[in-house]
């Protein structure tokens, strides 16, 4: 059935006054189901007041929703290209199709399910997304933030305030489920990730320069050549996360999960990895240097060719990790755990 043929079906359903009364469903012979949606204030199938589903069998291809603005009734439709700016959808939302390009800039979708949306440059800037579902979602090119410089410079035209002042840190996505979620290339610098689940994400070259992901979960997620320069990583899981040539350096990752990870490459330059579990890791040609590695377990790591000029491996534990042709210039020992199991206070046989 073509959107046209669907349009015509909605508009002859609005004509005939169905809206403004109970909710109520009209059926056709090729199996199309449209809900209209109370004046009453009844919420209708499609979840929201005055609410409008169109379904083709059991497939829902369109959902219109009303809501306040300012004091301004607005409608929206979910559907490529989508106007939702401001739109209050919360938990009434269910949809997993077409979003692309939608504008839903400081829409509420908290603890929305948008599973196997298409939101490939979607604008979710400053919208709200605190548990929302988005697992398996395609993200690519979305706009999490605003792009102008948080500290803003002197225009020609004076002072330009930005649209997210006053709190341009970043956007909030405390709690969000980003299950299998496609962020390959997102710009999400400054956001907030604390306890945010990306378990098996793609965040492919995503820049999350000064992110927040404490208690994260990136258990398998793709950073590969991801920018975390400066991010926020306590105690997140990284576990046989893909971290190929990622870049992490200043990075707080202090007690950090980082088992079987792949950091072949990656950047880890003056990174906080105090007490990180770093067991059977991949660090070739990995660089560590003046990293803090102080009380680090990397037992089983593979650290071939990496530099670690500088670093500190005080009561680090090394049993039976691989250092060939690592580099160890200036390295501080003290009660560091060597590949052969001793102790050292001066440097660990190569």
């Amino acid at each position: 059935m073509t959107s046209r043929l669907l349009a015509l079906i909605v508009t002859a359903a609005l004509s005939l006054g169905l809206v403004g009364t109970a909710a109520s469903n009209t059926h056709s012979p090729s199996g199309v189901t449209i809900s209209v949606g109370s004046k009453a204030g009844v919420p209708s199938a499609a979840g929201g007041k005055y609410g409008v589903k169109i379904v083709v069998g059991n497939k829902v291809t369109g959902k219109l929703f009303s809501y306040t603005v300012n004091g301004k009734k607005r409608t929206c439709k979910l559907t490529r290209g989508a106007k939702c700016v401001g739109a209050q959808l919360r938990k009434r939302v269910k949809f997993h199709g077409d979003l692309r390009r939608a504008n839903l800039r400081r829409a509420d979708l908290r603890f929305a399910d948008l599973r196997k949306a298409n939101l490939q440059g979607a604008d979710l800037r400053s919208a709200k997304l605190k548990g929302a579902d988005l697992r398996g979602a395609n993200l690519k090119g979305a706009k999490f933030q605003y792009t102008a410089p948080v500290h803003q410079k002197k225009a020609k035209r004076g002072n330009q305030t930005p649209e997210c002042a006053p709190n341009c840190q970043g956007e909030r996505l405390v709690g969000a489920d980003l299950r299998e979620a496609n962020l390959r290339g997102a710009i999400l610098t400054g956001a907030d990730l604390r306890d945010a689940n990306l378990n098996y994400a793609d965040l492919n070259r995503a820049d999350l320069q000064d992110a927040n992901l404490l208690y994260a979960n990136l258990i398998r997620a793709d950073l590969n050549r991801a920018n975390l320069t400066g991010a926020v990583l306590p105690r997140a899981d990284l576990y046989r996360a893909d971290l190929r040539e990622a870049n992490l350096s200043l990075a707080k990752l202090t007690h950090a999960h980082l088992g079987d990870a792949n950091l072949e490459g990656a950047d880890l330059r003056a990174a906080d990895l105090r007490e990180a579990s770093l067991s059977g890791a991949f660090l070739t040609y990995a660089n560590l240097g003046d990293a803090n590695l102080r009380g680090a377990i990397l037992n089983y790591a593979f650290l071939p060719e990496a530099n670690l000029k500088y670093a500190d491996l005080s009561y680090a534990d090394l049993h039976y990790a691989t250092m060939a042709s690592a580099n160890l210039t200036g390295v501080r020992w003290d009660h560091t755990v060597c590949p052969d199991g001793t102790v050292t206070n001066t440097g660990c046989p190569t």
